[in-house]
């Protein structure tokens, strides 16, 4: 479901990109499969992505600040550094400025 949500956003089909990111995050969280061995960036980018696009600033926050978990995947600093600004500022600039650094890297 993460990688269909990560194509689905790249497609700009946000809404199979948030119903399928959502639905990875709940699934990892059932089986009890968070920390290292999830990539949840996969799904978490999208909706970072998806919740900007529809204002939804707070959520958008929300899941930035899951994808600085230290049990996740390292990010490239440059990406990592502009996200602990978004998580710490908020708002549309900051968490816009992520995703248009994600995107040339693979990750939204």
């Amino acid at each position: 479901m993460a990688c269909q949500a990560w194509v689905a956003y790249r497609d700009g089909d946000h809404e199979l990109a948030a119903r399928s990111g959502n639905e990875a995050l709940v699934d990892w969280a059932s089986e009890g499969r968070v920390g290292a061995g999830v990539f949840q960036w996969t799904a978490l980018f999208p909706l970072v992505g998806v919740a900007v696009e529809r204002g939804q600033f707070d959520e958008a926050t929300v899941h930035a600040a899951a994808l600085l978990d230290p049990y996740q995947q390292s990010l490239p600093i440059e990406l990592e550094s502009a996200l602990r600004v978004a998580v710490e500022k908020g708002g549309a600039k900051h968490l816009s400025t992520v995703l248009k650094l994600a995107r040339p890297l693979g990750y939204a």
